[in-house]
């Protein structure tokens, strides 16, 4: 075997360049094999660089060597690496965008058929021709290249070949559009990588090539290498793959974070961008302990070999959210089992909703117990008034809030409504607001508060935040302090007498239904008492006069003569029917 050592042209520097792909598609190859730990994808595309390096390689022999047996056995030994690159492309493709379902070992045996028989076609072209019915060598400067025809059965393969390298890339073209930035670079330089060798094999089946014999493929792979290997260096692409499912993923309400075996974030859906307020594409290759932020104390320490989960508090100190973080580790490979390098999946459950539901519901019980308290003092005092302090303070402390108070509705002497805050209790620290002269004679529907009125009226009540309130309301409430309130109208024997009323100072707050209606009942409670002391009132006012009625009767009966009765009749009868 003749190989042509002196190269003075240009030419001649074809096989060294060839040469040079080869090396470092075998370098980006072994490089990958040595991440294939991070799954099948990187597994597969090791396999088309090393298979890209062989055909390369193999070319490069093909051109450097002198005699026409010398080149068609090179040939030979070139195409299990021309008809490996399709395959594995395909499967590297149907991997990296989430359709590994799709590669069965029986998919995968039906796909690497055409290209077997291919190999076995051209390593027995000389009894039938099927490849190339017709070899020869033509000289172009110092290079002896060999100048082939095209058979029947190459055009089958060509077709298969395109069909491959086109369908893989249009499936990778249309995950790129539904790809978080990260993967979409991923994708596009994967895309841009691999159109360079396949219009340059175009170019050369079709014959467009100047220089007779030479097949330009190999030499496009020089671009694809450069691009491959920045996407490594600059995206991590061997480090970080796109999970499968990411579409199912994303719509979970909980946050999922998935790290690699070396702690960094491999994948985060939308809701655990949102927990932990980060932005996924910046967060993908970093450290979990940056990412995690301030809850990393908590969740550093259960990336362990076993599931392991706690309860976690995030955000606001006064309304956090409630999360229970499941940390499980997951072994993608079966070398990872043996090795015992574990990935981990955690999981963001937020159970706020359930824990304010559970605090709701202790709000309740506590309001509901004082309400309990409250009642049996006025049962048992006919002066509610002496207990009110008490009343109103256990039942600040049982809501949490800051103020509870009473105001009365009451008419001028214009008849017209006016309101004024006769009782109050306020937590210490909050200033009360009792001696406030804006709260006392108010016209509150000249004040802006008309709708107080109209919805108390309906036996509807008032709650929320203050600074969504109108601003009329808000100009009272706001110099008071008041975040977030709640009144509710107190009614006796059918008429609007007041309401209660309950601020929070310290933060907004939302009030819960079970709430509200364990403070609707505490108005109820003070209707009921001061239904009572009016009904009292008025039967001792029953009493009073009966008791009269009876003194003026025995009186009379005492007297001898009828004109010592007419002074028992100057009093007057509005005064005996009281």
């Amino acid at each position: 075997m003749t190989f042509a050592h002196d190269i003075p042209t240009t030419f001649g520097l074809i096989p060294l360049a060839l040469y040079f792909t080869a090396a470092l598609y075998a370098l980006l190859g072994l490089h990958a094999l040595r991440h294939r730990a991070q799954g099948a994808t990187t597994s597969y595309l090791a396999w088309m660089m090393l298979a890209m390096a062989w055909w390369s390689a193999s070319y490069g022999m093909e051109i450097h060597v002198l005699e026409k047996s010398a080149k068609i056995f090179w040939v030979k030994i070139e195409y299990p690496g021309v008809v490996a690159v399709p395959v594995f492309w395909s499967f590297f493709v149907l991997e990296y965008i989430g359709q590994s379902a799709l590669l069965t070992r029986r998919n995968k045996a039906l796909a690497a058929l055409l290209p077997l028989f291919t190999v076995l076609a051209m390593w027995t072209n000389e009894f039938h021709g099927l490849i190339y019915p017709i070899l020869n060598t033509a000289n172009t400067g110092d290079l002896t290249l060999l100048v082939v025809e095209h058979g029947w059965f190459f055009w089958i393969y060509f077709v298969y070949f395109y069909l491959l390298l086109g369908g893989g890339s249009l499936l990778l073209l249309i995950h790129t559009f539904r790809s978080t930035s990260l993967f979409r670079a991923q994708a596009v330089i994967i895309l841009l990588a691999t159109f360079s060798p396949w219009i340059g094999n175009a170019i050369s089946v079709a014959g467009l090539i100047p220089i007779p014999g030479l097949d330009i493929t190999p030499f496009a792979f020089i671009p694809t290498g450069i691009m491959l290997t920045w996407a490594i260096a600059r995206y991590h692409l061997l480090d970080i793959v796109p999970p499968q499912q990411n579409i199912i993923l994303q719509s979970l309400r909980d946050g999922v974070l998935v790290l690699d075996a070396r702690r960094r974030v491999l994948y985060m859906n939308r809701a655990a961008e949102e927990i932990l307020s980060q932005n996924a594409d910046r967060s993908l290759g970093q450290d979990a302990e940056l990412v995690c932020g301030e809850c990393s104390p908590r969740i550093i320490p259960l990336l362990a070999k076993e599931e392991q989960s706690i309860k976690l508090a995030l955000g606001d100190k006064e309304e956090p959210r409630y999360f229970e973080v499941r940390v499980s580790p997951n072994y993608f490979t079966e070398k990872d089992r043996r090795s015992g390098t574990p990935s981990w999946l955690i999981i963001f459950h937020d159970n706020t909703s359930r824990k304010q539901a559970q605090a709701a519901l202790k709000y309740r019980e506590a309001i509901l117990q004082a309400v309990s308290l409250a009642s049996e003092m006025f049962l048992k005092s006919a002066y509610w008034e002496q207990n009110i302090q008490d009343v109103l303070k256990r039942l600040g402390e049982a809501a949490e809030v800051s103020r509870v108070y009473i105001f009365e509705r009451h008419l001028s002497e214009a008849g017209i409504a006016l309101v004024s805050q006769r009782y109050e209790w306020a937590r210490t620290g909050i200033p009360p607001q009792i001696d406030n002269p804006d709260l006392q004679e108010l016209d509150w529907r000249a004040a802006g508060f008309a709708r107080w009125e109209d919805t108390f009226k309906k036996r509807g009540g008032i709650s929320g935040r203050v600074r969504e309130f109108p601003a009329p309301e808000i100009d009272l409430l706001a110099p008071q302090g008041i975040l977030s309130i709640v009144v509710m109208p107190v009614f006796v024997e059918d008429d609007l007498w007041g309401f209660i009323g309950f601020d929070e100072c310290a933060h907004e707050r939302n009030w819960s239904e079970a709430e509200l209606d364990a403070l609707r009942t505490a108005a109820d409670i003070f209707g009921a008492a001061l239904t009572r002391r009016n009904v009292e009132k008025r039967l001792l006012n029953r009493q009073r006069s009966q008791n009269l009625l009876q003194e003026i009767i025995r009186a009379a009966l005492g007297k001898g003569e009828l004109q010592e009765m007419g002074l028992f009749g100057l009093v007057s009868p509005a005064v005996i029917f009281m």
